[in-house]
């Protein structure tokens, strides 16, 4: 198993998925398209009407105008998206709604994903993009409860860098996190994996990266081998 260099700015690069068709809402969207930050794990979400060229892109503006541009973003396939991020939506949705009512449960979702820690990174999606985790309902009870008081804050320009810094030691740690983990999820896969050798002339079957709909076969063929490449 090869390891795959982690993203370390965050927003650099995004994977773009699409959850759908889905019941039609009383807004007309049929469609749910999810972005996801593969450095801060930070996700975000807009309900749409269909999957075109011209809304999807309508869709990414609205994301970009809070993510910023990445300098790429990926999709799974060109016909149609689907990736984890689609799973944690689907789930989230239909923990909160159902039916026809499932574009009310996005931005509480999206809350909630914000807002949990990330296995893969140790911090939540919120304390790497904003430095701090966001105020929830039961952050609000605590302080309630505990009598908070807010102190004076200190000056501006100390708050600005002592954020920078910050937010810097939690993306170093968030990096290393995942490093470990790839590191932990190769040394489990190897232990399965098994060396396969293909020599020209024989035959095997081909991975259909792009199917016509989720009923066809994963694999056509079997076909020849050519050559081979290094």
């Amino acid at each position: 198993m090869k390891i795959v260099p982690v993203i370390q700015e965050v927003f650099s690069k995004i994977n773009v998925d699409a959850c759908g068709p889905l019941p039609v809402t009383p807004s007309g969207k049929r469609y749910l398209l999810t972005a996801m930050c593969l450095s801060s794990k930070y996700p975000d979400a807009v309900p749409v009407e269909d999957i075109t060229s011209v809304t999807v892109v309508d869709a990414l503006l609205q994301i970009f105008s809070r993510m910023g541009f990445p300098k790429v973003f990926a999709v799974r396939s060109r016909k149609f998206f689907y990736q984890r991020t689609q799973y944690n939506f689907s789930r989230e949705i239909r923990n909160k709604k159902s039916g026809s009512d499932w574009e009310q449960a996005i931005y509480p979702a999206l809350f909630a994903l914000r807002t949990v820690t990330h296995e893969s990174t140790g911090f939540t999606p919120a304390e790497l993009v904003h430095g701090k985790n966001l105020r929830t309902p039961l952050t609000l009870l605590y302080e309630k409860w505990l009598d908070v008081e807010e102190t004076e804050g200190e000056p501006v320009t100390e708050y600005v860098f002592s954020l920078i810094n910050r937010m810097k030691r939690c993306q170093e740690l968030a990096i290393s996190k995942m490093e470990e983990c790839q590191q932990k999820n190769k040394t489990w896969y190897d232990k399965r994996a098994v060396k396969r050798e293909f020599r020209i002339g024989d035959l095997v079957l081909i991975f259909a990266t792009f199917k016509s709909n989720k009923l066809s076969p994963h694999w056509t063929g079997p076909g020849t081998i050519l050559r081979k490449t290094l």
